[in-house]
């Protein structure tokens, strides 16, 4: 019979955020579960829908530790609470609708033996004949692709990274702020001495949306989000604030013609596929500016419970490939 996680010292805290989607988390779970490190770790499932639905499929395993939510105003926030309950020196988030390759919990702990305050994965779309999907996966992911190599780094894949605790905490406060956009999380690392590795060795499958409507409203309420706070926390000068709403109209080509770029330098994708998905992407930077815009004029009205409620019930659809042979 397996060993509680509350009788031991795990080495790595995995925090898993729980919405509605139960089966989907239930696949989350299992990912993680199945992995050959299994006995040194410790999942906190922090669920926010505990007290509306029937628990998570395989939610009772002895290494997992329940963590019932009543209120949590951002992705960030929720994340913080599993920080704080953890009892590992290295915290691993894993979204719900992310899926941990063999080997991914191993690789975390053998990383962070090195001087890494964070520690980040590689990450492959789930869907890979959805185009919607495939274009989330080029704008989002293209940093941390199969091609990417091994080594340090400026910045990690957010809310699928792995930090030492005490580097997490040590911001206080602050702390459900940088979880929720983290480029500001590995700047304020790097600023104060820290350093940031991608472990190839690691590997995730992520579900992207699988519709415009739903890519839309996401990266319009992220952005949004992000806008306010930089504004808020005077992380951008007058004079960007005002290019950002003065040349908005600009920036959804700009930011398709940057994006074209990066993929043809750093992957083998052939034209064709990126002249295919080209709607797709320019959408999402359109969604990405007009928040940018809102947030900025309007300031963040509810972005950050919108985005929260996004990511923990929009539909996404299931892996259309074998990702468990990996």
């Amino acid at each position: 019979m397996p060993t509680s996680a509350a009788e031991t010292n795990p080495s790595l805290s995995v925090i898993l955020v729980a919405g509605s989607k139960r089966e989907r988390t239930g696949l989350a779970l299992a990912s993680l579960l199945r992995q050959s490190r299994i006995e040194s770790m410790e999942i906190i499932l922090v669920d926010l829908w505990g007290e509306r639905l029937p628990p998570v499929p395989q939610s009772d395993h002895p290494r997992i530790r329940v963590l019932p939510v009543l209120q949590a105003d951002s992705y960030g926030a929720a994340m913080t609470e599993g920080i704080r309950r953890a009892r590992a020196p290295v915290v691993a988030f894993l979204e719900e609708h992310a899926l941990a390759c063999r080997g991914w919990a191993a690789a975390i702990i053998q990383a962070h033996e090195g001087p890494w305050d964070g520690v980040g994965c590689l990450v492959l779309p789930a869907l890979r004949r959805n185009a919607v999907s495939q274009a989330m996966s080029l704008i989002n992911d293209i940093a941390w692709s199969w091609e990417r190599q091994r080594g340090e780094a400026e910045q990690i894949r957010g809310h699928n990274a792995a930090y030492k605790r005490q580097a997490l905490l040590a911001f206080g406060d602050q702390m459900a702020e940088m979880l929720e956009f983290e480029a500001e999380l590995h700047a304020r690392l790097r600023e104060q001495g820290g350093r940031l590795f991608i472990e190839t060795g690691a590997k995730i499958v992520h579900c992207n949306d699988s519709s415009w409507r739903s890519m839309l409203r996401a990266y319009f309420a992220w952005n949004r989000s992000y806008a306010a706070a930089c504004k808020a926390r005077k992380l951008w000068s007058v004079r960007t604030m005002v290019a950002k709403v003065v040349g908005w109209p600009l920036s959804p080509p700009v930011r398709w013609v940057r994006t074209a770029r990066t993929i043809f330098q750093t992957s083998e994708i052939q034209p064709a596929a990126v002249i295919r998905l080209a709607p797709s992407i320019f959408a999402a930077h359109l969604a990405s500016s007009l928040g940018q815009l809102v947030g900025l004029i309007a300031g963040p009205g509810q972005s950050h419970q919108q985005f929260l409620l996004h990511e923990l019930t929009a539909d996404r659809g299931r892996p259309d490939w074998d990702w468990e042979a990996i």
